[in-house]
């Protein structure tokens, strides 16, 4: 057990060390320990179109690209950044409109993001081979926190660590809705 902590401890305070020294946002580009090379995509997503995939895990579909950028791989524009209530606002009128094609479209829990974290990655900790071009930011969930629950939920693709910020500071944001059993 002492071994598994020691290792656990090591691998954390080199990602540590790693972020205090920082890498240039402009030249940054995603750094994965060396055991995870470029392997084929986990048979557990399941592209739909170009702005949809499925976790055929949870059955729960997901925005590709980070709201606010477009294109087949995601690399036109840039993630639109709001505040919670603005997300609110954005889900309201895209439910309204059906994009999609659905209206039940949500900010994802706190665990729902989690489970897009890529252990052994950093800058972003998301796979780029579902989720292209996704840029190393807190992303909104739709967990309150905070002692007086007025704070949120979020999860820095940075690190891939939760935390909470003030529901007024702006975040990017990825969609997430229960879709039709997969085929």
């Amino acid at each position: 057990m002492r071994g598994k902590r020691m290792g656990l401890m090591r691998r954390r305070a080199w990602w540590i060390l790693l972020l205090a020294v920082g890498l240039p946002a402009a030249q940054a580009a995603q750094v994965c320990q060396a055991d995870l090379a470029p392997q084929v995509v986990d048979a557990r997503w399941q592209p739909l179109d170009a702005q949809r995939v499925r976790d055929k895990q949870t059955g729960l579909e997901w925005q590709r690209c980070s709201w606010g950028q477009t294109g087949p791989d995601c690399a036109q524009g840039q993630a639109q950044r709001l505040t919670w209530p603005q997300s609110q606002e954005l889900i309201y009128r895209l439910n309204r409109q059906g994009w999609g094609e659905a209206q039940n479209w949500r900010l994802p829990t706190r665990a729902e993001l989690l489970s897009l974290v890529r252990p052994g990655c950093l800058r972003p900790s998301i796979d780029l081979r579902v989720f292209p071009h996704t840029e190393a930011l807190w992303f909104w969930s739709d967990d309150g926190g905070g002692v007086a629950g007025s704070d949120r939920q979020y999860v820095d693709f940075a690190t891939g660590w939760p935390g909470e910020d003030d529901p007024q500071l702006a975040n990017a944001v990825r969609l997430v809705r229960r879709g039709p059993p997969a085929d």
